[in-house]
């Protein structure tokens, strides 16, 4: 067993700026390399936008999240799709209950959400 970094599987260093993106690579033996892109206005923009809708997905699910809670709460039932099922499951695993069938339908929601970004993807 050999301890130590090995060189040669470090991954490569990425470095964002305003009007870059930089990645530097050193290999065993090999002085470090650097490929600067630089970015145009469209990257720039397409970063952003990306930036956006993950903050505001991040904000969705937290509120999803809550309002699950509430209604567990105060109507003893979830609500919602998956994270009223992932709620309600959750429960019935801590009450000792079987929640196979919970987990079985998270696994398909998944699965089939996994799919179809692979095929809309192309």
């Amino acid at each position: 067993m050999q301890t130590g970094d090995n060189e040669s599987s470090r991954s490569p260093e990425v470095t964002f700026s305003t009007s870059s993106i930089t990645v530097s690579t050193s290999q065993a033996g090999n002085d470090e390399q650097q490929h600067k892109t630089p970015l145009t206005e469209k990257k720039k923009e397409q970063i952003k936008q990306a930036l956006i809708v993950e903050s505001v997905g991040c904000v969705l699910g937290i509120l999803a999240g809550y309002v699950n809670a509430a209604a567990i709460i105060l109507y003893s039932s979830a609500v919602g799709g998956l994270t009223g099922l992932t709620a309600s499951t959750g429960i019935e695993l801590e009450a000792g209950e079987d929640s196979s069938v919970g987990f079985t339908q998270i696994i398909s929601f998944m699965g089939g959400s996994a799919f179809c970004g692979v095929v809309i993807g192309k």
